[in-house]
């Protein structure tokens, strides 16, 4: 402990670290009391869960501060992230992180996460509870006062619905944040519970009752960050890297006639979204019909969606064939009525609070989507809280999705959306028993000619990253292969395999559609046509087309 508390005095360019808190320390406490109180109430009640998640993120290091001409240059921050938002890229990462230090002009920022399980009543609260904590954590020869700041969320708000623990073990929460004047549902798995697994947006039922609240942007923090002492120096503008990222970094949504849209930044309808005063007044429990399917919030979730549309919106309509000659015993010949119509089918791999699966239902409704679900807790939560409901063309099967049977010659799509239980492996999705050569051989097995397997990766390692698509070349070796990330800032890429075979194969899953392997401008051009007759899609409000060109074939 004394050598850790000597470490944090010397700053050292690009340090991270990140320090738990279960109770601030006194006026008179040090860093290394702190740590070891921590760790001793760990150690004496295991249900103790720290209060604050201090990051240490130092912008400069002691060389170059020794350098300058005097000490009074070492400054330091503390930054206090709202509540519902330390998942995002800008606070939950070293290179957003960075930003904000950069903004701020710092030496070091010292960014603070409240942890679920904890009442916060105001930002007043938190600076007093942490003045003395924060200055435990400064360099030498810093002097002077600390200023906490943050954005214009403050201290943010997070309200737990409801909570318990799945069939598998996992502990669950469903919880409501108000996120730029409008508020979500999220379903967190507490193994990684700065990881949201579904979320969606919350709309008002009185859609009469106009609200003008002014929102922002995940990027516009900067603009309006504030500080306990008004500092011009923490006031600044952010740098290029946020404008760069800022047309990638939106909160989307699509109108679906019932008011649900976006501009990007936040909802073009700030009247529809439900506020926290409103959600107050409400029963949560009876809430779970006013869910917005159209809105997106995970950007993989958007390249999903365009790269289907790119690579097999045509296959995705209800297809039908021809009445048949059928000839009688007294030799006349007739006509019999045509066999009805054949609906298109897919399936998806792994259901979270159902998002995805309904918004593939949403925007192919003619095609029937079977989504395989190992627990069957998680299947009733995402019945409960998001809005997920069976119907004729859309049903969950509480199977592994490593036994499901897709059938043969029968599948437009198969969607691999599972995350690993197992952190250390350096991928977080999909599981590598998902990726073995027999089960891959399964699903392109069950994949009409023309019908695509999407994998979402999400992999920290290269070489896991690497082996992953070698695993799906591999199978796929007679068609192309696509990948597709949303932003520079997104962990997730997902990986498209077409299954093309030979010219002219049944396209159609005995629906008669012959498939003919389309170039790129084709594709392209299938995006428009689908944005042109998709209610509420005509200007792309999903910036879905976009996406489409960023497509990148990974076979040249």
């Amino acid at each position: 402990m004394i050598k850790l508390q000597v470490d944090l005095k010397e700053l050292k360019l690009d340090r991270m670290e990140q320090i738990e808190l279960w109770a601030p320390a006194s006026s008179t406490s040090s860093a290394t009391a702190a740590a070891a109180e921590a760790i001793d109430m760990s150690a004496e009640n295991i249900n103790m869960k720290p209060k604050y998640t201090l990051t240490i993120l130092d912008a400069i290091s002691s060389s170059s501060s020794s350098s300058s001409s005097s000490h009074n240059e070492i400054t330091v921050s503390a930054f206090i992230v709202p509540q519902g938002r330390e998942h995002e890229f800008l606070f939950n990462t070293k290179e957003g992180l960075k930003q904000i230090a950069q903004s701020a002009q710092c030496s070091r920022l010292l960014s603070i996460s409240l942890n679920r399980g904890y009442k916060f009543d105001s930002l007043e609260h938190i600076k007093n509870e942490l003045s003395q904590t924060v200055v435990d954590f400064s360099p030498h020869h810093f002097k002077g006062k600390i200023p906490f700041i943050t954005t214009e969320d403050g201290a943010g708000i997070r309200n737990a619905v409801s909570n318990g623990k799945l069939t598998y073990g996992d502990e669950y929460i469903v919880e409501e944040a108000e996120i730029n004047g409008m508020v979500v549902r999220r379903l967190v798995f507490m193994t990684n519970s700065n990881v949201i697994q579904t979320e969606v947006r919350l709309l008002k039922n009185n859609k009469n009752n106009k609200n003008n609240t002014t929102t922002t942007t995940d990027d516009d923090w900067g603009d309006n960050i504030s500080t306990s002492n008004k500092s011009k120096s923490n006031n600044k503008k952010s740098s290029k890297k946020n404008s760069k990222n800022k047309k990638n970094k939106k909160t989307t949504s699509a109108s679906n006639g019932n008011g649900g849209g976006a501009d990007g930044g936040s909802s073009s309808h700030p009247d529809e979204g439900l506020n926290q005063s409103q959600l107050s007044q409400k029963n949560v429990s009876s809430m779970s019909e006013n869910v917005d399917f159209t809105y997106m919030c995970f950007d993989y979730h958007r390249a999903i969606i365009s790269g289907v549309i790119y690579l097999c919106s045509d296959l995705l309509t209800t297809t039908s064939t021809s009445p048949s000659i059928v000839v009688e015993e007294e030799g006349k010949a007739s006509m019999s009525p045509p066999p009805p119509p054949v609906n298109p089918s897919g399936v998806v791999i792994g259901l979270g609070g159902g998002a995805l699966p309904m918004m593939l239902h949403h925007f192919f409704p003619t095609c029937f989507v079977e989504i395989a679900e190992l627990d069957d807790k998680v299947y009733e939560i995402a019945k409960e809280w998001f809005g997920y409901k069976d119907d004729d063309l859309m049903k969950v099967s509480i199977t592994d999705g490593l036994l499901a049977d897709f059938g043969i010659n029968k599948q437009t799509f198969v969607v691999l959306d599972v995350d690993s239980k197992d952190s250390s492996v350096g991928m977080s999705c999909p599981p590598v028993s998902f990726l073995q050569e027999t089960y891959l051989r399964k699903i392109k097995d069950s994949l009409i000619q023309g019908g695509i397997l999407v994998v979402n990766v999400a992999a920290r390692s290269n070489e896991m990253y690497n082996s992953a698509i070698k695993s799906i070349q591999t199978v796929f070796n007679n068609g192309r292969m696509f990948i597709s990330k949303a932003s520079d800032d997104d962990a997730n890429t997902v990986v498209f395999a077409i299954n093309e075979g030979e010219e002219g194969g049944s396209g159609g899953g005995g629906g008669g559609l012959k498939y003919t392997k389309r170039n790129e401008e084709e594709m392209k051009l299938n995006v428009k046509s689908w944005l042109k007759k998709t209610k509420g899609q005509e200007n792309d409000p999903l910036e879905l087309l976009e996406l489409s060109e960023a497509i990148k074939n990974i076979n040249l």
